[in-house]
């Protein structure tokens, strides 16, 4: 019942737009179809299953009006049910150089600036399915600054069905294969 939760919020917020695709696109084109609807300034990524906090809109537009030139800013987080110290990095180069070998941002907590996309001409690689957050993080990294708030402001659920278990489930049989080699 998400189309009816949404149109109820939609009655009495002009600024919510309700999208619906006519068939299932996939998370890289369903994603670059929001941002080219969107008109606001920021773009904020959440997946469906995870909890902002409510303090988590303002934290980050406060960040990232006070730096105009980052145009990708992750925020630090808390494991549903979990004591959890995340790794995250928060200076800038060492982002760019963890770009090289992980993902320094968790894609459910980022923000965008939407001009800084624009411009740059960035959008979601349809190609990469499993990795569209990483693609897209690694060709940002040259065209504007990327960065993590320490602020924990995202409740981040851990489930079986999560598509990072999925990635890891792939990931583990492919070293099962390539040991026996």
């Amino acid at each position: 019942s998400t189309d009816d939760i949404v149109r109820r919020f939609m009655e009495n917020d002009s600024r919510i737009k309700l999208i619906i695709n006519k068939e299932r696109l996939g998370i890289s084109k369903s994603l670059n179809v929001a941002i080219e609807a969107s008109k606001g300034k920021y773009i904020v990524r959440m997946d469906a299953d995870d909890i902002s906090l409510p303090n988590r809109l303002q934290e980050q537009v406060n960040y990232m009006d006070a730096n105009p030139d980052i145009g990708i800013s992750g925020c630090d987080f808390q494991v549903q049910g979990e004591q959890w110290e995340s790794n995250l990095l928060y200076d800038e180069n060492d982002i760019k150089a963890d770009l090289l070998f992980f993902v320094p941002l968790r894609h459910p907590t980022i923000i965008m600036r939407k001009e800084l996309l624009d411009k740059n001409n960035i959008r979601y690689s349809e190609i990469f399915e499993a990795a569209e957050d990483y693609d897209l993080f690694v060709r940002s990294r040259n065209c504007f600054r990327i960065t993590n708030l320490s602020k924990k402001l995202l409740i981040y659920r851990r489930h079986e069905n999560a598509t990072v278990y999925r990635m890891l489930e792939v990931g583990a049989e492919v070293n099962r294969e390539l040991g026996k080699i």
